[in-house]
């Protein structure tokens, strides 16, 4: 009778073993029934841009507020424009910014995001900027609402000229859309 009951026991555990194996890989749901939430995808985002120094505004010396616009392609984005804001304190050694990164896809859709960074002369007239940029889910709209990541831009910038000179360079960083994006 033991053996009976001990083989009894082992199918019943093979079910339900199998049974919760498959349901594993099942979409689970929420007490309502609907499904939960899936994670966001976390993906490269990198490319290139070139533009020019729009505008140069003074705060409070040595402290300016910077405009530049760009257009460029990268992952995520296709072909875009951007606008790129900074106040910059010639003061501080290294120069250093703070700003904002706004990048506008063919569509529209939009991918904002705060920045800090210094800047380093490379040679005379040219300096390389460095920033480190946040995505600002809320700012971000289209497909990139409720994104989340970060990017370092690492461009060059003609400070001979200042407003009127060109700056280039690239940026790399991953970027977690939203679900459903």
């Amino acid at each position: 009778m033991t053996s009976l009951r001990h083989r009894f026991a082992i199918t019943v555990l093979v079910v339900l073993a199998g049974f919760l194996g498959s349901q594993a890989g099942a979409t689970s749901a929420s007490a309502n029934g609907a499904p939960h939430a899936e994670a966001p995808r976390s993906l490269p985002f990198r490319g290139t841009l070139e533009g020019v120094h729009i505008s140069r505004v003074p705060v409070a010396p040595p402290v300016v507020f910077d405009r530049f616009e760009a257009d460029g392609q990268a992952t995520l984005l296709g072909q875009f424009t951007s606008v790129i804001e900074a106040t910059v304190d010639f003061g501080s050694r290294p120069v250093t910014g703070v700003g904002t990164y706004t990048f506008i896809a063919a569509n529209g859709d939009r991918l904002v995001a705060t920045h800090t960074g210094s800047s380093s002369l490379v040679q005379p007239g040219t300096v390389l900027i460095t920033e480190v940029a946040v995505i600002d889910p809320q700012r971000s709209t289209g497909r990139f609402a409720g994104a989340r990541g970060t990017f370092t831009v690492k461009r060059l910038a003609d400070a001979a000229t200042g407003v009127g000179g060109r700056t280039s360079g690239e940026f790399e960083g991953t970027v977690s859309l939203a679900t459903g994006a």
